[in-house]
């Protein structure tokens, strides 16, 4: 596409120089700031045109620092976390790399900055966000022939951290959701039953709408998460994450009787406001069971849940009586996170004999690596219980 129109609402125009780059990719030239509208984005892109016909491509930019990085995340269609991640590490990178013509940055300019990262005792994760975004954005510029070569050509990231997710056996799962249905029904029961026998996230559980969750399947479409001071339904992480995950009749029976705890706490709170239209001075106010159209609601009024409610609930949980017989035979459980159910099914899953790939699709991911890697951690007996199935194979085939 010659002319686009980048998520910051202006037009640019894009032209290939007809000239391959050492991975094999065509480069490109683009222009040098934006158009507020398309007819002008259309006449530089005549002018580039000129300008490859010429064999001036290797004409070095004049564009500095600080706008090759904001131009760089305009070019991302970024998420509102992601873009906030990013703007916060442009300030951090402001400090370390001057503000000079991108032409005239060098890999020493690059090192100094790699050096003072490290020197200021930056946990890993961050310098690891600092250094991924310098090495992509340089790379992005030098893609677009705005430089001859990324001076961060050569700058090495920190090792990644080891996975911090829980994974707890069905066994050990079976446990805590018996224990959470019989003390915590209506705030926890459905979100830790869903993710760990689902795999959902605790934003995508939020954001369920009554409608997307049936007697096989549950389809998952939104996010349920806080934009500023309100709770509203987002677009999910990524287009990977839409997704028809099926659920077992295990699962199914549980979300049958939880809507019929609903009813009959909707019945209950329809019942009270009669009752209480009945005293003298009612003055009417909220709807006695507001009809939000969501699957996991408070029981009291029909309002959907938020995540940092449901965080809550399971943090102050974990500390109370009930939960301290399993704490104290598993102290791990102590720092279980509600994320980890989710970790927990993967691994689960992956137990079972489900292929990776599977894995991947049902938990909403793009990577299977990432999958493997992260969300679906061999359990003890994994390996040895794949090892059981090989055996079986060569045993019928010994009897060809």
């Amino acid at each position: 596409m010659a002319v686009f129109k980048n998520p910051n609402g202006l037009w640019y125009a894009r032209v290939s120089t007809g000239i391959k780059g050492s991975k094999g990719n065509y480069k490109y030239i683009t222009s040098k700031h934006g158009f507020p509208n398309r007819a002008d984005a259309v006449m530089d892109e005549a002018q580039l045109r000129i300008f490859v016909a010429s064999g001036k491509t290797e004409a070095l930019s004049k564009m500095r620092v600080y706008e090759m990085l904001t131009r760089y995340m305009a070019s991302k269609n970024l998420r509102k976390t992601t873009l906030k991640t990013y703007t916060a590490a442009v300030h951090h990178i402001q400090k370390y790399i001057p503000d000079i013509p991108i032409r005239d940055v060098t890999p020493m300019h690059i090192e100094n900055f790699r050096q003072s990262v490290c020197a200021e005792g930056r946990s890993p994760e961050t310098a690891r966000t600092l250094f991924s975004f310098v090495k992509a954005a340089f790379g992005w510029a030098e893609d677009m022939d705005l430089i001859m070569r990324s001076p961060a050509r050569n700058l090495k990231l920190p090792e990644k951290p080891e996975p911090k997710g829980l994974h707890i056996e069905m066994d050990l799962l079976k446990e805590i959701l018996a224990t959470v249905k019989r003390c915590k029904y209506a705030q926890l029961y459905m979100p830790l039953l869903i993710a760990g026998m689902c795999g959902l996230r605790i934003s995508e559980i939020c954001g369920l709408q009554d409608r997307d969750v049936t007697d096989t399947d549950i389809r998952v479409q939104f996010n349920f998460l806080r934009a500023g001071k309100d709770l509203s339904l987002q677009p999910l992480k990524t287009k990977a994450a839409a997704r028809t995950v099926p659920v077992i009749p295990f699962v199914a029976s549980e979300i049958k009787e939880y809507r019929k705890f609903l009813r009959q706490c909707k019945k209950a709170a329809l019942q009270r406001r009669k009752e209480l239209e009945k005293k003298p001075g009612f003055l009417g106010g909220d709807p006695a069971w507001a009809a939000s159209g969501f699957f996991f609601v408070y029981p009291d009024d029909g309002r959907p849940h938020g995540k940092e409610y449901v965080e809550n609930q399971w943090k102050f949980f974990k500390k109370s009586a009930e939960m301290a017989p399993l704490i104290r035979k598993h102290p791990e459980l102590a720092g279980m996170r509600l994320h980890d159910f989710r970790h927990t099914f993967g691994s689960n899953l992956r137990f079972s004999g489900a292929p990776i790939e599977d894995v991947t699709e049902i938990l909403g991911h793009t990577n299977s690596n990432f999958t493997r890697m992260t969300y679906a951690l061999p359990l003890e007996g994994t390996h040895a219980r794949s090892m059981k199935r090989f055996e079986a194979l060569v045993k019928n085939l010994a009897k060809l």
